[in-house]
C-alpha cells in the first residue's frame, strides 16, 4: 500500500471511533407469502459508518428545468458509508436486506438496503429507505 492510501485507512478509522453508528445488517430473502423474510443462510452482521440524512435523489417539482424553481423535495433515503476492509462483512449487503441502528440517537431505526454502490475508492454505500 502506498503512503497516502495509509494515511486514508488510518483517518477512516479514527472518523469511524468518533462519528461512527453501529448498523446491524439482516440478510433478508424474498418469501412467496408474507414478503421479505430472515434468509437462514446468511448471518446477521453488525457495522459501524456514517450514517448521513438524505441522498442525493430529490424530486423537483418544476419538471425538467432542474434548477429554475427552487423547490426540490428529498425523497426519503439515507446513506450509509462503510469502510469494506474493516468491515469485509459489508461486502455480503445485498438490495433488500434491513439495516438497524443499534446505538446513537436513532436507535431502533429500521432501514431497507435499496441499493449497493461498491464503485467508490475507500468507502462501501448504502441507499436506505425507512422501513
Amino acid at each position: 500500500m502506498s503512503q497516502f492510501s495509509d494515511l486514508i485507512s488510518e483517518a477512516m478509522v479514527v472518523i469511524d471511533e468518533h462519528l461512527g453508528e453501529r448498523v446491524r445488517v439482516v440478510p433478508m430473502k424474498s418469501s412467496q407469502y408474507s414478503g421479505g423474510i430472515a434468509d437462514p443462510d446468511r448471518d446477521p452482521f453488525e457495522l459501524v459508518g456514517q450514517l448521513g440524512g438524505p441522498t442525493a435523489s430529490d424530486i423537483n417539482l418544476a419538471g425538467n428545468r432542474k434548477n429554475t424553481w427552487d423547490a426540490r423535495v428529498g425523497i426519503g433515503e439515507t446513506m450509509f458509508a462503510v469502510d469494506p476492509v474493516r468491515f469485509p462483512s459489508s461486502l455480503t449487503a445485498q438490495k433488500g436486506d434491513r439495516a438497524e441502528v443499534i446505538d446513537a440517537h436513532r436507535v431502533g431505526v429500521t432501514y431497507q438496503i435499496v441499493r449497493v454502490d461498491r464503485g467508490q475508492k475507500s468507502r462501501l454505500i448504502f441507499d436506505l429507505n425507512t422501513i
